[in-house]
């Protein structure tokens, strides 16, 4: 299962692109996440939030890798 979430999409247009909408009021377990947006929601994300959370891969270098790893979670930039 392929969970999408973006401030800027609807769930309906999640889901009309294939992902099934991720809801971070009410997480679903994953063990890793892609951030590939920048947003600023992103930036006061608590990991710590999102249960089973594993792995991060920033694909935009958009968050602090120390925050990151702060919350337990493992950080992988591309690029870096």
């Amino acid at each position: 299962v392929v969970h999408g979430h973006d401030p800027y999409f609807s769930p309906e247009h999640l889901a009309g692109l294939g992902f099934r909408p991720y809801d971070l009021a009410v997480p679903t377990p994953v063990r890793a996440a892609i951030v590939q947006a920048p947003h600023a929601a992103y930036h006061s994300l608590d990991l710590r939030t999102i249960p089973g959370l594993e792995l991060l891969v920033d694909g935009r270098n958009a968050l602090d890798r120390g925050d990151v790893t702060a919350a337990g979670v493992a950080y992988v930039g591309i690029g870096h």
